[in-house]
């Protein structure tokens, strides 16, 4: 279940959520490893609350200027060719080939190693 909510207040410390609209939330301690301190509040746009199997969760859609972060990148004047195939994974224009990664058949394998042999059975109980 998730729906959008813009009726939500921030507190002083950024360590707690007031929703005013009519759902009857009230205050949620907020608790995470992102530091709201670091954005003004004007660049908050949006709270959504998301509930999943193991929980609730709080997400901010925020206002930033990507070209205040991003690093500027110096022209290499180098152009390289890719080729995605299906016996190697890519090929590029200098030759180099990446193999496929098998994750499933890796993860057979070992499902197959550690699974204990079982006898067959008649598929029936007598």
């Amino acid at each position: 279940m998730e729906y959008k909510n813009c009726g939500g207040q921030l507190s002083e410390d950024r360590k707690k959520i007031t929703f005013t609209d009519k759902k009857n939330i009230g205050t949620v301690k907020l608790k995470g490893t992102r530091d709201l301190n670091f954005y003004p509040i004007d660049q908050i746009k949006r709270v959504r609350i998301v509930k999943r199997a193991d929980g609730y969760y709080v997400q901010f859609c925020l206002s930033v200027d990507i070209r205040e972060y991003a690093k500027p990148l110096e022209p290499t004047k180098r152009c390289v060719g890719l080729d995605v195939g299906l016996k190697v994974f890519y090929a590029n224009s200098d030759g180099e080939t990446v193999e496929i990664p098998q994750y499933y058949r890796q993860a057979e394998k070992r499902l197959n190693r550690l699974t204990p042999s079982c006898p067959p059975t008649s598929g029936r109980a007598e």
